[in-house]
């Protein structure tokens, strides 16, 4: 299988930016909450 994505871990990353995108305002910011808290 060529076309298999390789899993990375966040910490592999430099720039850990998340975008959040919707249209359900209290659902959006729950979720940035929520990531907010688990940023590495």
């Amino acid at each position: 299988m060529k076309n298999e994505a390789k899993l990375q871990n966040l910490s592999d990353f430099e720039n850990k930016s998340l975008l959040i995108v919707d249209d359900d305002n209290p659902f959006r910011e729950r979720l940035a909450r929520a990531m907010e808290k688990k940023r590495i």
